[in-house]
């Protein structure tokens, strides 16, 4: 599932709530395109639900 895009804050932070609808590993990738100061990064966080 793919969560809408978001803004930063003053401070440069982000943050998103997510209800999950199953349980085991759930992984969350986060993505920047780019710009023309900064290169495209994307970072990824594996979670486990009991």
């Amino acid at each position: 599932m793919k969560l809408p895009p978001t803004t930063l804050a003053a401070d440069e932070t982000f943050a998103l709530t997510d209800r999950a609808t199953t349980r085991g590993y759930i992984t969350y990738t986060v993505s920047f395109a780019g710009d023309a100061l900064h290169l495209p990064s994307s970072t990824s966080i594996e979670v486990y639900l009991p």
